[in-house]
Order: C-alpha cells, then structure tokens, then sequence
C-alpha cells in the first residue's frame, strides 16, 4: 500500500480542498496563455463554497469562475442527485453575485475547449 501523500491532498480534518490533474492542467493551458488567475476562491461570506478558478478582469467587469466537473461518467458527486443538487445551489449564488461562470469537464480540459472559453470570454470584457 502506497502511504505517501500526494502534496496536493488535504491531510485529515483539515477540510482543505484537494487539486486534482485537472485542475493542474487547465492551470498550465492559462499560464501558457498568460491568464492570470486565483485557485481555490472562496466567494461567499458565510458559506465554505469555494470554486476552482478565479480570473480577474478589467475594473467595473463581471469576473469569470471556472469549475471543472469531475466523475461525468463515473458517477462522481456532482453528477447525483444530493451534489446536482448543492452545485446548482452554489452556481446560482455566483450569478446573483455578479460573476459568470464557466463549467468544463476532462474533455473540455484536454481538447482546450474550456481555456478557449476562458479566452473569448476574455475578449468580451
């Protein structure tokens, strides 16, 4: 049995969020593209919601979250119902709170499409 930890993996009790491969990729395509941006964001004053990205834009802009949904076609959490369910909870807070959200899976990860967006985005404003 492999004991070591990965550095990225909370140790117990701490309730610190972990980064998965897909997180550290998609953070390697926006360095690569000269994103700036904020890991682990916590956004709201009273509950431990945290979203996976955070990109900064011009002043007075809507800001841009990025979340990657894991376990699409593994039953992962966000994909049954009690998750479903919370994400959405989370998703709309974001929206009253001004920010626009982008949602990727693997897939969006590793053909680019969802740094792309992060692009277009971007450009608009």
């Amino acid at each position: 049995m492999n004991t070591r930890r990965s550095k990225f993996r909370a140790k117990p009790g701490r309730g610190l969020p972990t980064k998965s491969r897909l997180e550290e990729a998609f953070a390697l395509q926006l360095k690569a593209s000269g994103v700036l941006f904020h890991r682990e964001f916590q956004f709201h004053p009273e509950r431990r919601w945290r979203c996976d990205f955070r990109i900064p834009t011009a002043l007075g802009c809507q800001e841009i979250i990025v979340e990657i949904e894991g376990g699409v076609y593994t039953g992962g959490r966000h994909t049954r119902g009690r998750g479903f369910e919370a994400d959405i909870e989370k998703y709309n807070e974001l929206a009253i709170r001004g920010y626009l959200l982008l949602r990727g899976t693997a897939l969006h990860v590793r053909n680019g499409n969802l740094c792309a967006w992060v692009g277009k985005a971007l450009e608009t404003r």
